[in-house]
């Protein structure tokens, strides 16, 4: 599959989170350690947008109920048996692409 521009680097600084729209699919952008990783935006357990809640070490916490998910590879925190659909993403010339 090819890769799709989802924004550009200076829009989603170190530490930072975001949503975005990438072939018609909510992602959650997270630009961790020098790497971008790209996730399903949609809570596995209530369906909300995780993009709402707190980033921290790692861990993107959902608002709705609190449950955890690794933006690194979109593992539950709570229920290591699930996991969001994560996506590679590539860095090129300042612009963050993801394959969907």
């Amino acid at each position: 599959m090819p890769f799709e521009r989802a924004l550009s680097l200076r829009d989603l600084p170190l530490g930072a989170h975001a949503k975005v729209f990438v072939g018609g699919q909510p992602l959650l952008l997270s630009h961790l350690d020098g790497q971008v990783f790209a996730v399903h935006d949609t809570c596995l357990h209530r369906g909300g947008s995780l993009a709402a809640g707190p980033l921290q070490d790692g861990v993107i916490t959902c608002p709705l109920h609190f449950w955890g998910f690794d933006v690194r590879t979109g593992v539950c925190t709570q229920v290591p048996s699930l996991a969001l659909k994560a996506f590679p993403t590539k860095i090129d010339d300042g612009e963050v692409y993801v394959e969907i």
